[in-house]
């Protein structure tokens, strides 16, 4: 889940938005949210490009000041645009699926809207985490806790680890089918595939899972919206 946070970044003008994206967001806001969404135009639609998003398109919707909320929808909104990685039917489903779900129970931003394109959620403004920040012990800590938490979740998917393995047989396949006409490529292509790569694997899967202390009932959770010590 890429971006997951609402604000993911910095925004950017109405102009970096393609006419296309702003007609189709400003259809997807009026469907999804109503109330005062319905009531604005599109040249008083309001949506800026938002930075942070991995392989999504991340754009930030509001209304404008003047327009009144005519009750409780939110005056502002991320939409997010699915990507490559998300483009086949059993991943939007399933992660549409544990979205509401992390949303429902504060583990996330609330969901406003899902369509095959993307979704709409709630808008927390925020940063982007830094990689130097991944060195403090605190925000590592945090991190770990919100993962032990979401792991040891009660899904309704298959609980057989298929991601890992379904990615490293796609990759295996593609070398199989690489052909080279440069010596060089070729050379490497050959001491890549003796390799035995399909042997790794084959122990890979054979590995007992190792124990993960940090999915014990005792890890201490903060839910959403309690203040940091």
């Amino acid at each position: 889940m890429a971006a997951a946070a609402g604000g993911a970044g910095g925004g950017g003008a109405d102009g970096d938005v393609p006419a296309a994206t702003r007609l189709q967001a400003y259809a997807w806001c009026r469907e999804f949210l109503a109330g005062s969404w319905k009531l604005i135009g599109p040249d008083e639609f309001g949506i800026s490009l938002v930075s942070g998003g991995l392989s999504n398109l991340l754009y930030k919707c509001t209304l404008p000041e003047h327009v009144p909320s005519v009750g409780d929808e939110p005056r502002q909104v991320l939409l997010r645009v699915y990507g490559a990685i998300l483009q086949g039917v059993d991943s939007l489903v399933l992660e549409s699926v544990m979205f509401a779900i992390l949303a429902e129970r504060a583990l996330g931003p609330r969901l406003f809207g899902v369509f095959p394109q993307g979704r709409l959620e709630e808008y927390i403004p925020s940063r982007r985490l830094r990689t130097e920040e991944l060195r403090e012990p605190r925000v590592s800590a945090e991190i770990a806790v919100t993962m032990a938490r979401f792991h040891g979740m009660a899904m309704p998917f298959n609980k057989e680890p298929k991601w890992l393995f379904g990615t490293m047989e796609g990759y295996l396949r593609q070398i199989s089918e690489l052909t080279f006409s440069e010596p060089a490529q070729l050379q490497q292509l050959e001491q890549l595939r003796g390799y035995n790569l399909e042997q790794e694997m084959r122990s890979l899967r054979s590995l007992p899972p190792p124990p993960c202390p940090l999915l014990s009932p005792g890890v201490p959770t903060r839910p959403r919206g309690t203040p940091r010590a």
